[in-house]
């Protein structure tokens, strides 16, 4: 349980700092969601592949995506630590063209902020200590609009 809501927790905040912004939200197609249906069960993988355009973590397990028109996020689950996570993003971001933003950590939750001139990505983390999955995170592609 303490687990989905921290998932839950992490999810709202990179979609609350995804809607930054000075326009108002432009309606969007239903959204593809592969969310496992709560009924007290552990977060299982999904079986499926990262999103395009969201680099995936090696050894995660997607255990959720949702793909809207200017948003997508896609949540994993690893046995490595929040810091190991954000340390490999951080290393492979800028190889394919992201520059780091800025960063916030309240607690064991920690977000860093890419961007290219297309795109903002969000590597929010949850470090669960002992708990398996010891981390939970959320990779969040959000367009920036253009003027």
């Amino acid at each position: 349980m303490k687990t989905r809501f921290l998932l839950a927790t992490g999810l709202a905040i990179a979609l609350t700092g995804a809607g930054c912004g000075g326009s108002a939200p432009t309606p969007t197609p239903a959204a593809t969601n592969s969310v496992p249906p709560n009924n007290n069960q552990p977060l299982q993988p999904t079986g499926e592949q990262a999103s395009a355009g969201i680099p995936q973590y090696p050894g995660s397990s997607l255990i959720s995506k949702n793909e809207q028109e200017k948003v997508t996020v896609n949540a994993f689950s690893s046995e490595d630590d929040a810091a190991t996570v954000q340390a490999w993003y951080a290393q492979q971001l800028p190889t394919i063209g992201y520059a780091a933003k800025g960063e916030s950590s309240v607690g064991a939750n920690m977000s860093k902020a890419y961007v290219t001139a297309e795109y903002q990505l969000t590597v929010n983390t949850i470090d669960q200590g002992s708990q398996h999955p010891k981390t939970l995170f959320s990779v969040t592609r959000t367009a920036i609009e253009q003027p």
